[in-house]
């Protein structure tokens, strides 16, 4: 057996949906697969091949992961997005090896892959896959795609909403970028998502500061994805401050720069934050034709999770001009659109939405029971997706929002008691 015939049975057989379109039969074809796939593998073993294998299979992937690294940053990141996307199983596989040999190089270059988990709303596996690759990775390993691998586990613990490891992670980053010879880009990689880490756990002045610095790096450095990036990082952090005119101006930073490499990902976001400075400057007209746009891109793109989320300002929008039909059944589009992408945040946003529609048709079963339904999600442990901490900021935790509208529910009815007990536990609510 030659190595090129070695090398595509293991790369094939570690994922089966690269050859479940030759079968058909639900189960039984799975089946099948893993009796095929045993078979292959204990004649590798037997050969004394299976080593050099698992060797090529997962250097085959860490170039994949090398060229999805640049690729993932320009106007062709929704195909590598998509390429990416059947191979999990081969990316944990290699990941797998590069532990047991231990092959530290390849465990390196794997960890880059940080930006495709979060594009691809993997957030929680994203953090788990990153955390490996720099258990494997050595102390005197590469500057720049550690200093990557170190920024992507603070970005994605910053999405898990977990402050104590963003911060670790990222003054780690930080500091390897500041006392080594770092590509400017790493460093201000390193700056901007210290800075979001530090906005979200209430250092605002450091976080303003530090992201300055980071656009600044980035544009010097001549690199539109990271302005545009770290500019978006920038305008979260203000949004969590309530600080308009940053966030306005962050809006138009993120468009210029997106607009220089043609990169979707970030003008869909930058709509949004559009949307928010014009509904704080009562400009309903305004944040209505930027949630249109940004329902008319993320449908284009796939992003489910933002076009639910512009839905519900659209329907924000409509119970503020005081059209409750039309308030209503755009909230239920969000709700149905933020279930089909499987977005439990946007859902529960909406589901708030559609209870403030409800209360002000005069229905308070159906706004109760919407409430509480976000509440229970809320005490639901479940995987994080990408771009929450965006949400959150433009828009409050939808827990909190229940819990304090239930307050007022029961304060109404004359019920004291379960009035504070509510407040209480919405001081409590994070997601």
């Amino acid at each position: 057996m030659n190595e090129a015939t070695v090398m595509y049975l293991v790369a094939a057989l570690v994922d089966k949906s690269i050859v479940s379109a030759s079968f058909s039969g639900g189960v039984a074809r799975y089946d099948m697969l893993d009796t095929v796939r045993e078979y292959v593998l204990d004649r590798l073993a037997e050969s004394g091949e299976l080593t050099r294998a698992r060797a090529a299979h997962a250097e085959h992937f860490a170039t994949l992961a090398d060229d999805a690294r640049v690729e993932l940053r320009g106007p062709q990141w929704l195909y590598w997005e998509r390429r990416l996307e059947p191979e999990h199983d081969n990316l944990w596989a290699a990941l797998a090896y590069a532990r047991d040999a231990p092959d530290p190089d390849v465990a390196l270059r794997l960890g880059t892959l940080w930006w495709y988990f979060g594009l691809a709303e993997r957030v929680s596996e994203g953090r788990r896959f990153l955390e490996l690759a720099l258990s494997v990775t050595r102390d005197d390993a590469p500057v720049d795609p550690l200093i990557e691998l170190l920024g992507g586990l603070c970005y994605l613990a910053t999405e898990e909403l977990d402050g104590d490891a963003a911060l670790a992670t990222g003054e780690r980053a930080l500091a390897l970028a500041a006392t080594s010879d770092a590509a400017p880009r790493q460093l201000g990689l390193a700056q901007a998502v210290l800075a979001r880490a530090l906005a979200q756990c209430g250092y605002p002045d450091r976080a303003d500061a530090l992201a300055q610095e980071a656009a600044a790096t980035l544009e010097a450095a001549g690199d539109d994805w990271g302005v545009a990036g770290s500019s978006l990082l920038r305008a979260t952090g203000a949004a969590l401050a309530g600080d308009v005119a940053t966030v306005a101006a962050m809006a138009a930073a993120v468009r210029r720069h997106a607009d220089a490499i043609d990169y979707d990902a970030f003008r869909v976001a930058g709509l949004l934050l559009e949307a928010w400075v014009a509904e704080r400057r009562q400009d309903r007209a305004a944040a209505a034709n930027a949630y249109e746009r940004a329902l008319e891109l993320a449908g284009r793109v796939g992003f489910g999770d933002h076009a639910a989320f512009a839905l519900a300002g659209l329907g924000a929008n409509a119970l503020a001009a005081g059209d409750l039909r039309a308030a209503e059944d755009l909230e239920r589009q969000a709700v149905a659109t933020a279930e089909a992408a499987d977005a439990s945040w946007a859902a529960a946003h909406a589901r708030v939405q559609l209870a403030r529609a409800a209360r002000a048709a005069g229905d308070p079963a159906a706004t109760e029971r919407l409430y509480r339904h976000v509440i229970e999600w809320s005490q639901t442990s479940r995987p994080h997706q990408a771009r929450e901490s965006l949400f959150l900021a433009l828009a409050g935790s939808p827990a909190t929002a229940a819990l304090l509208e239930l307050a007022d529910l029961a304060e109404a009815r004359g019920d004291t008691a379960s009035a504070d007990d509510l407040r209480g536990r919405a001081g409590l609510a994070l997601s």
